[in-house]
């Protein structure tokens, strides 16, 4: 029966598609393949049909138990391990069994309360950019992506938004958020980038992950970070096997998730791809060995992506499968547990990592009434997506502007030193004349499709918000005299040239998503991915946005380029304009936060998270190492900015650049030796207050003869906030795992011996102060 079982699974599941997680209720809607499976998952099979009756919500057991008349791991007093032991102790075989697989439900993941002995359901829900509700659309916040957030390297803000989501994850009556996704940005063209806050470091993800989990799992949610392991490409993930040698896995994959464990997450997520020929949820090197051990990952449990198990994989370090129990379901593993193939300390051990962190989070002691009927959406969230989106917005480019009319009016020289092109506080507030060009500011794609996709209750418009600043309710005719702001949308490129042509300012937009399930095909803002589920009001027809840009620059020298992507993009006109903004993929609030920036409300402090490239495929990633079925990850250590420097290429704009519209000087580094303290002078000397964001790179020395080292590496930052003229002393109070690699005879972290380069700089490419250490 259990073979037949796995084939009517696969037989009723094959028409789903890939980018649909849900199998509740929510899908329903999409189409009647993933409605018949929603069904059936998980079900009582008959063999004779190959057909189910769907899984009752309140769990089933084969014996008939009274309920306890004291419940003793309900004291509060008692720590979460030593309450979970105790609510262990009173569980029969079925119960414990019955936590390891998911149900049928109208979350994205489900496993029933047990109301014998008061274990509350779990509630499981994607996902990266917010609540995702497919069947109540518009009733969350269609947050900034976790990419974009990483690009504001702030540790506060990250605590904000992780507090924010979990309070409509809570209103939403779930108790685990699937999220968030750490893998670190191997491939430019990764369809998942935009989800993932690690960008293309480690050190980059570990640090801001931190703040993320614990804000979220003291709300009442757990979080889950995902996707374990090396789930670096969308492009065959369910059947590629990622060759990734062990010092690699632990200096790069694994260091996100070190910050995860180190801030307590509940959950980890194990990918659909192969590692070193293992799957990732069956894969004992990787999950009892790495995770579980090396790790310490002792106090969570290890749950799989939506129908990546393979086998009953328990004493292979997968504690419960999702979202349904075609391998983990209670006749296999009795029949495992009589074998010996699986053995009773294993169960209890996987059920006492489910347990543990839903003691942790509160979910025992405090009841959750709140259900998915419900609207989260409220104007103070609104209030902070648009807070998030312009800090996390990147002036990669502010060059002198160009002679205007609204310049000449204005009595202004373009060459002073105050004659960026933004802020556009020079614009004449009486007769300013700009042109806003590009569907995408009518139009705007603001977010990533795939499982994390939120569908918002409104996105603002950049045109919209625009208008809203200059006092205008609609674009202006072609005779407009006075505030004037026209609109081309970007196909016909005579009316691209002509409002270009006519105004003070050429504001561009351009923008590109990608999705879950594929791999973008190229890093140019005119690809079409993934615009089927991005809430626009009409399809996109294919436009060069390239030469649109070049247009515009050619008619009017005071171009700027707003950029909406979802990772690393091309910027072959950039010397053919004066601005550069890139807000990643910004959420719901994005026109408003674009007018901040434009407007100097917000100074800009974002910092690019990912190198942008010159080229496609600019590291040179062969079949070998980047293809359906299998990826040697032969560039080792030298992921993103670290192969830059090794090779000693200039990329277009480095890893941690970005602008702001006040000048910083760095001064006084000093270095510590015996304590191990770095401390140096920041000074806002510009004219308006502004934040900059310090970055500390170390040189390590060289540790292995058999790969290549990079130059240098990213160890600690800090974002400063200065008002004009003011000075800080800056601390950095380095760690060990700041001067030390991966071991791989012994299996541990080890500090490197000898001169460490300390350098300290806005940028991997600026780099205003060096010092050194001796370790």
């Amino acid at each position: 029966m259990f073979r037949l079982l796995q084939f009517c699974f696969i037989a009723e599941l094959f028409a789903v598609t890939t980018a649909s997680r849900s199998f509740g209720v929510q899908n329903n809607q999409l189409n009647g393949e993933i409605t018949k499976a929603a069904s059936c998952l998980p079900c009582a099979w008959d063999e004779a049909s190959c057909e189910c009756q769907l899984a009752p919500q309140e769990m089933v057991l084969q014996e008939d138990l009274p309920t306890p008349s004291e419940k003793p791991w309900m004291k509060t007093s008692d720590t979460p391990q030593a309450r979970a032991a105790k609510l262990l102790e009173q569980m029969s075989l079925e119960e414990k069994l019955s936590m390891l697989h998911g149900y049928a439900g109208n979350y994205t993941g489900n496993v029933p309360a047990n109301s014998r002995l008061g274990i509350p359901a779990l509630k499981m829900n994607d996902g990266p950019q917010g609540f995702r509700d497919d069947v109540r659309p518009g009733t969350t916040t269609a947050w900034p992506s976790a990419l974009t957030m990483a690009a504001s390297w702030d540790v506060e803000l990250l605590k904000e938004w992780g507090t924010a989501i979990a309070k409509e994850f809570y209103l939403k009556g779930s108790n685990v958020y699937l999220g968030p996704g750490l893998c670190v940005a191997r491939l430019p063209v990764n369809g998942r980038n935009f989800e993932y806050m690690s960008g293309e470091d480690p050190y980059l993800g570990y640090a801001l992950v931190k703040p993320m989990v614990e804000a979220v799992q003291s709300n009442g949610i757990i979080a889950n970070a995902k996707h374990w392991i090396a789930n670096n490409q969308e492009y065959g993930r369910q059947i590629n096997n990622a060759i990734v040698d062990e010092r690699t896995r632990f200096e790069i994959h694994y260091l996100p998730f070190i910050g995860a464990i180190e801030a307590g997450v509940g959950s980890v997520m194990c990918s659909y791809n192969k590692v070193n020929g293992a799957w990732s949820c069956e894969n004992n090197s990787t999950l009892n060995g790495d995770l579980k051990n090396y790790l310490g990952f002792k106090d969570g449990w290890v749950v799989s992506d939506w129908k990546a198990t393979h086998s009953t994989s328990m004493n292979k370090g997968l504690d419960q499968e999702m979202p349904a129990n075609v391998y983990m379901n209670t006749e296999a593993i009795k029949k495992d547990l009589k074998s010996g193939d699986i053995t009773q300390e294993m169960v209890d051990d996987s059920v006492r990592r489910i347990l543990t962190p839903m003691f942790s989070a509160g979910l025992f002691d405090y009841t959750n009434n709140n259900t998915l009927e419900n609207n989260v959406t409220s104007p103070e969230h609104s209030a902070l997506a648009r807070k998030f989106a312009g800090m996390s917005t990147v002036l990669l480019k502010n060059s002198p502007r160009a002679p205007s009319p609204a310049a000449l009016r204005a009595g202004l020289d373009a060459h002073d030193e105050d004659a960026a092109i933004l802020p556009l506080t020079w614009l004449d507030p009486k007769q300013a004349k700009i042109a806003v060009i590009g569907v995408q500011a009518d139009d705007p794609i603001a977010h990533g499709a795939g499982s994390g996709h939120v569908h918002p209750a409104y996105v603002i418009s950049p045109l919209s918000a625009i208008l809203r600043q200059m006092g205008l309710e609609k674009p202006s005719s072609s005779d407009c005299e006075g505030v004037c702001v026209f609109y081309a949308d970007g196909y016909d490129e005579m009316q691209t040239a002509e409002v270009a042509k006519k105004s003070d300012v050429a504001l561009v937009f351009v923008g590109t998503s990608s999705t879950e399930a594929a791999d973008r095909s190229n890093l140019t803002f005119s690809s079409l991915e993934a615009q089927k589920n991005l809430d626009l009001k009409q399809p996109r027809r294919y436009m060069d946005l390239e030469r649109m840009i070049g247009i515009a620059g050619a008619k009017q020298p005071n171009t700027v380029v707003i950029g909406t992507n979802p990772g690393a993009v091309l910027t072959s006109w950039r010397e053919t304009v004066k601005g550069i903004l890139l807000n990643f993929m910004p959420g719901q609030e994005m026109g408003n936060a674009v007018v901040d920036i434009l407007w100097g409300s917000v100074n800009p402090a974002a910092r690019l998270p990912v190198t942008l490239p010159n080229i496609e495929d600019e590291v040179g990633f062969t079949h070998y190492e980047y293809n359906k079925y299998l990826s040697h990850h032969d560039e080792g250590l030298l992921v993103g900015y670290r192969w830059y420097d090794y090779y000693n290429v200039e990329p277009a704009f480095p890893f941690g650049h970005g602008l702001s519209y006040t000048k910083f000087e760095y001064t006084n580094l000093q270095v510590d030796a015996s304590s191990r303290r770095i401390t140096f002078n920041l000074q806002n000397t510009g004219k308006t207050a502004g934040s900059e964001v310090v970055q500390v790179y170390v040189e390590l020395p060289r540790v292995s003869s058999d790969m290549k080292e990079p130059p240098k590496q990213l160890k600690k930052f800090s974002r400063v906030a200065l008002s004009t003229g003011e000075t800080a002393t800056v601390s950095f109070q380095m760690q060990s795992l700041d001067f030390s690699t991966w071991n791989t005879m012994e299996h541990k972290w080890q500090e490197v011996t000898g001169t460490v380069g300390i350098l300290v700089g806005a940028s991997s490419r600026d780099i205003r102060l060096q010092g050194a250490i001796t370790i």
